[in-house]
């Protein structure tokens, strides 16, 4: 057990919204909502970035490892027994990510690659070596046909899943890029760097008549801190967390702020919602969590998230 509390690297409601993974050191610990603790999940490498339950509430997904020397993504049960060890790398995994149907499993480590799995048998299906640099996020377009990244090469790129090629390269950050979402509609894609600016550009996929439009910078919402991480979208709700202790929501459609969720003084560091339940968990470098009611903003419940 940890003597004081760490930074929460990852979150991860449950499907049915009723409980809560949250990262620790070499291991996962599970919440209920009223920030009491459930139960550990131990056997998991040092360091842990990306969580993700597969929908039948069954399987957690848990990407880390140790930086510098080995990333992992484990495979545990709801009573946190070790199905499989999915993926291994040199370097720490950094996200982790289902399309719409869990019918595929992307994964983006501190090796500079992407790893595409099967999450009914964790086969591998494809790897792509396309970055010169940390992969720090990845998104699945809506129809699961293509997959965004972002990198600490201070690139975003599109790749077409069916050969893995990259067909759009966004160059417009100036820093690494640490978070990127496709647009409901597919056409538009959000990514987010270390000015605390998220860039809004064309995906560059084809259009109904084949044509390609480039990936090309339509503009910027700014002024979110020094540092912005992963980004979430929901319907037509897009979710931006870092450095200023806030998550903001934002229309995707009109980019217009929505709601503000002022969690700390610094370092948000995950997010996690749950649609069913209407909630919204944050989690933060001092160790603090909290839960929120996303309808009205509330903050519902705050806790330290260190075993005893």
């Amino acid at each position: 057990i940890s003597p004081r509390p760490l930074p929460i690297t990852a979150l991860a409601f449950a499907p049915d919204g009723q409980t809560l993974a949250v990262s620790g050191l070499r291991e996962i610990t599970i919440w209920n909502l009223k920030g009491q603790l459930q139960h550990r999940i131990t056997n998991m490498s040092q360091r842990t970035f990306a969580l993700a339950w597969l929908p039948d509430g069954q399987t957690l997904l848990a990407g880390g490892g140790i930086p510098g020397e080995l990333g992992e993504v484990r495979a545990f049960t709801a009573e946190g027994k070790l199905r499989a060890v999915v993926h291994q790398a040199p370097d720490v995994v950094l996200d982790i990510k289902l399309d719409a149907n869990a019918s595929r499993l992307a994964v983006a480590d501190a090796a500079n690659a992407v790893t595409i799995f099967d999450p009914s048998d964790f086969s591998r299906e494809r790897k792509i070596d396309n970055h010169s640099d940390w992969v720090m996020a990845l998104a699945f377009s809506p129809d699961g046909k293509h997959l965004a990244s972002a990198s600490r090469d201070r690139t975003a790129k599109i790749f077409d899943l069916k050969n893995g090629e990259a067909i759009s390269t966004y160059g417009g950050h100036k820093s690494p890029v640490q978070g990127v979402v496709f647009r409901a509609d597919g056409r538009e894609v959000f990514s987010t760097d270390r000015t605390g600016t998220i860039h809004v550009w064309k995906a560059g996929l084809a259009d109904i008549e084949g044509k390609r439009f480039g990936a090309e910078k339509i503009t910027q919402i700014s002024n979110l801190g020094r540092d912005l991480y992963k980004l979430h979208l929901h319907g037509n709700a897009l979710l931006s967390h870092g450095s200023d202790g806030s998550a903001r929501l934002f229309q995707s459609e009109d980019r217009k702020p929505m709601r503000a969720f002022a969690h700390a003084d610094g370092w948000l560091m995950a997010v996690t919602w749950n649609e069913t339940a209407g909630l919204l968990a944050t989690g933060a470098h001092d160790g603090s969590v909290c839960i929120w009611k996303i309808a009205d903003g509330k903050l519902l419940k705050r806790f330290t998230a260190l075993p005893r």
